[in-house]
C-alpha cells in the first residue's frame, strides 16, 4: 500500500513548531482516504485555486486568436453530429463537443470562449492536492497544488482555446483514480467507474492520455504481479478502454497516417535528450522564459524533485509513479517523433503536474529536519522564477501568438474602392471569419489553382477582373499550398508591390495592378559582387504626381547561382542626400530569391514606391542589395568601393 502517514520514528525528530504545523494541517476526522480536510487545509486549498483562476484569467482575452485557436472556433459552431465526425480534425473531438455546447451559453467573445480551458484547468488544482496527500501527505499535497495553480505552462494552456488543459486535468484526474484503486484493500466498483471514466475522457481529449495509461500499467502490473484477481480486474478494465475507443480509432487511423512524414524509422538519443530537456524546461517555467531564467529554473526545480525521490525511496509505489508519469509522457513521445517530427513541449504537457507533486515531495523533506530548512529557500526561489516567467507571458510581445486581426484592421482602414482582399488558402477562413471586417470584398484562391501556372492564371484572371488593387494574405504553409508561389509571381507580373508586412505566420501585400513593361525601358548593364548583373530598369510615370506613386521595374540577371538571400533596397533621397523614401524586399516580393537564380535567367523585380507627403522637387533614385538580417551591403563590382547604384532623377510635381 502506498504511504499517506509518517513513521512514529520520523514524527520524533521533528521540531516543535513543525509538530504544530502538522497538527494544524492534519484533521482527527480523516479517515483513510482522506475523505476529509481540515478546515485550515481546506481555506489554502482553496486560496491557492482563487489564486490560479485569477492568474489564468488576467488579461485573458489580450492576445488574439491564432490559427489552432480559430480552428476550434469554427468546429464549435457546426452541428454537433457534424463536430463528431471523422476527419474534422485529428485530434479526438471531446473538447470540441464541450466548446459546442459552451458557446450555445456563453457566445464567441474571446474571453467568453477562451473561459471554458480556464474552466478546464482549476480541478486539476484540487486534484493535484489529493495525489499529493494520498502519495505523501496533505503538506506535500497543498505545495503541489500551489505549484501546479501557478505553474506558467499550465496558466499558458488555460489561455488557449485548445484541450491542453483539459487532458492535463483528465491526466491527473485518471492517476489519481489509479492511486485510489492502489490503495484500497478492496477497490469498489464506483472507484473503477471513476477511474475508467476519466481515463477514457482523457484519451478521447488529446493522445497525450496514452503515455499515462502506459505509466499506469507499468506501475500496476508490478504492483499487482501477485494478486491475481486484481490484475485480472485491471486486464478488463484496459480492455474496456480499448473496446470504448476502438470507433473513434477505426475512423481516425488512415487521417493520422497522412499527416505522418513518411521517412525511415529511426530513433536518436540526442533527440530524447533535446525533447526531455525541453519537456522539463516548460514543466518548470512554461514556454515564456528566457534561456538563462528556463535553465535555471529547472535546475532548481529538477534539485527539489530529486530530493522528493529520495523522501520516497522506501515507497517504491509512490515513487514509480512520479517517475513513470513524465518519464511515458517524453518516451513515448520521442518514439513517435520519427513518424511525425514536429515536437512541442504541448504534447508532453500531461506529464507536467509529477515533476512538480516530486518538488512538492522535495519541499516536504527539507521542512522536516531543522537542518535543512535552510535550503529549502529553493522553493520560494522557484515560485519568484515562475512569477517572472509569468511576467513575460503577459507582457512580452515576444510572445505574442497571433495578430491577424489586427492586420485586417490596418488593411479595413487603407482600403480604398477598386480594392479586392485575397486570401491566399482556405487554411485562414476560420481566423477570417472571425475578425472579418464588414463590407470589404474578398476572394480566396481554391485548392490546387495554385499548383499550376495555367491554373494560376486563369483563376487569379477571374478574381482580379474589374479590380485595380489587391490585399494578399498569404498565410500557412506554403510548400502545400503554393510551393512555387505562383500567386505572388503572378500579381508581381501583373502589377507592382507597393506594400509589405511581416505578421504572426504570415504577410501582407499590397499589389497596384498594371502589367509591368517585360523588357526594361532603359538599359544599364550594372555588374555587382557575387555574379549579380542589373540589366536595365523602368520607371514609370515621369514626373510623378504630388502624393502619387512611383513605378519602378528592375531586370536582372545572374553571371554565377547567388551564394545568399539578398534584399534589393530602392531609395529616394532628397538633395541632401537625405532618405526620404523608399522600398525594401527580396526580388519578386520574396518569390524569387537570388540564390535560386540561375545564371541567364532574367528576373523582373517591380515595386511601387509611395510620393505621399513628399513636397514637389527633384529626387535621386538609388538601387541597391543587401543580406538580412546582418545587413551586409553587396558592392559594385567596378573596384569603386560603392554598395549602390544610381538609377535616375525623379521629379515629384
Amino acid at each position: 500500500m502506498l504511504c499517506t502517514e509518517r513513521e512514529p520514528e520520523q514524527l520524533r525528530h521533528t521540531s516543535p513548531f513543525d509538530a504544530i504545523l502538522q497538527k494544524m494541517l492534519s484533521s482527527p476526522a480523516m479517515d483513510k482516504r482522506g475523505s476529509h480536510v481540515g478546515r485550515r487545509v481546506t481555506a489554502l486549498l482553496v486560496l491557492a485555486v482563487l489564486t490560479g483562476f485569477a492568474l489564468r484569467v488576467y488579461l485573458l482575452d489580450a492576445q488574439e486568436l491564432w490559427g489552432d485557436e480559430a480552428m476550434s472556433t469554427c468546429i464549435a459552431q457546426l452541428p454537433l453530429a457534424q463536430a463528431l465526425a471523422p476527419r474534422i480534425d485529428t485530434h479526438p473531438p471531446l473538447f470540441y463537443v464541450l466548446l459546442n455546447l459552451w458557446v450555445r451559453a456563453a457566445g464567441m467573445s474571446l474571453f467568453a470562449l477562451r473561459l471554458l480551458p480556464v474552466a478546464l484547468s482549476l480541478p486539476g488544482i484540487v486534484f493535484a492536492y489529493h495525489i499529493g496527500r494520498r502519495l505523501v501527505g496533505p503538506r506535500t499535497g497543498l505545495v503541489a497544488a500551489w505549484l501546479v495553480g501557478l505553474s506558467p505552462l499550465q496558466v499558458y494552456y488555460a489561455q488557449e482555446l485548445r484541450m491542453y488543459s483539459l487532458v492535463a486535468t483528465l491526466g491527473m484526474a485518471s492517476m489519481l483514480g489509479v492511486i485510489c484503486l492502489l490503495q484500497a484493500e478492496r477497490p469498489r466498483p464506483a472507484a473503477w467507474a471513476a477511474y475508467l471514466a476519466a481515463t477514457l475522457a482523457a484519451t478521447y481529449s488529446h493522445y497525450q492520455a496514452f503515455p499515462l495509461i502506459a505509466a499506469q500499467n507499468a506501475v500496476v502490473l508490478a504492483a499487482w504481479r501477485k494478486r491475481p484477481r486484481r490484475l485480472l480486474a485491471w486486464c478488463c478494465a484496459m480492455l474496456a478502454l480499448a473496446i470504448a475507443y476502438l470507433p473513434w480509432a477505426l475512423t481516425q487511423l488512415r487521417f493520422l497516417g497522412e499527416h505522418s512524414s513518411g521517412k525511415a524509422y529511426a530513433l536518436s538519443l540526442r533527440r530524447l535528450g533535446a525533447i526531455a530537456w525541453q519537456g522539463l524546461q516548460s514543466y518548470a517555467l512554461g514556454l515564456t522564459a528566457s534561456p538563462r531564467l528556463a535553465t535555471a529554473g529547472t535546475l532548481c526545480c529538477l534539485l527539489l524533485a530529486a530530493l522528493g525521490a529520495f523522501a520516497l525511496r522506501r515507497h517504491r509505489q509512490a515513487l514509480a509513479i512520479l517517475v513513470a508519469w513524465p518519464a511515458a509522457s517524453i518516451g513515448l513521445w520521442w518514439l513517435a517523433d520519427p513518424l511525425m517530427p514536429f515536437y512541442h513541449s504541448r504534447f508532453v504537457m500531461a506529464g507536467g503536474a509529477a515533476l512538480l507533486l516530486l518538488v512538492a515531495a522535495g519541499a516536504d523533506q527539507l521542512w522536516r529536519s531543522v537542518r535543512t530548512r535552510p535550503a529549502l529557500l529553493a522553493l520560494p526561489a522557484l515560485v519568484l522564477l515562475q512569477g517572472l516567467a509569468l511576467r513575460g507571458w503577459y507582457t512580452d510581445p515576444a510572445y505574442r501568438k497571433g495578430d491577424y486581426g489586427q492586420a485586417l484592421a490596418g488593411i479595413a482602414s487603407r482600403f480604398q474602392p477598386g480594392d479586392l482582399l485575397l486570401l491566399n488558402n482556405r487554411e485562414q477562413l476560420c481566423l477570417f471569419d472571425y475578425y472579418r471586417p464588414d463590407d470589404l470584398p474578398w476572394a480566396v484562391v481554391s485548392p490546387g489553382d495554385a499548383l499550376t501556372a495555367e491554373g494560376t492564371d486563369r483563376a487569379l484572371r477571374q478574381l482580379t477582373d474589374g479590380y485595380s488593387r489587391v490585399w494578399l494574405i498569404t498565410y500557412g504553409h506554403l510548400e502545400v499550398f503554393d510551393p512555387q508561389r505562383r500567386v505572388e509571381q503572378w500579381l508581381g507580373a501583373h502589377g507592382y508591390c507597393a506594400y509589405y508586412q511581416s505578421h504572426q505566420g504570415f504577410y501582407v501585400n499590397l499589389y497596384l495592378l498594371g502589367e509591368p513593361p517585360r523588357m526594361p525601358t532603359v538599359e544599364a548593364p550594372v555588374q555587382f559582387e557575387d555574379g549579380i548583373r542589373l540589366l536595365g530598369y523602368d520607371v514609370r510615370p515621369q514626373p510623378v504626381p504630388a502624393g502619387g506613386t512611383l513605378l519602378v521595374t528592375f531586370y536582372w540577371q545572374a553571371d554565377t547561382p547567388p551564394h545568399a538571400d539578398y534584399t534589393i533596397t530602392a531609395q529616394l533621397l532628397d538633395e541632401r542626400g537625405t532618405l526620404v523614401a523608399q522600398f525594401d524586399g527580396q526580388p519578386a516580393n520574396g518569390a524569387r530569391p537570388t540564390s535560386g537564380w540561375q545564371p541567364g535567367e532574367t528576373i523582373v523585380d517591380s515595386r511601387a514606391i509611395s510620393a505621399a507627403g513628399l513636397p514637389p522637387g527633384t529626387y535621386d533614385l538609388w538601387v541597391g542589395l543587401y543580406t538580412w538580417p546582418d545587413i551586409v551591403r553587396l558592392r559594385l563590382a567596378d573596384g569603386s568601393g560603392a554598395d549602390a547604384w544610381h538609377v535616375s532623377k525623379v521629379l515629384v510635381q
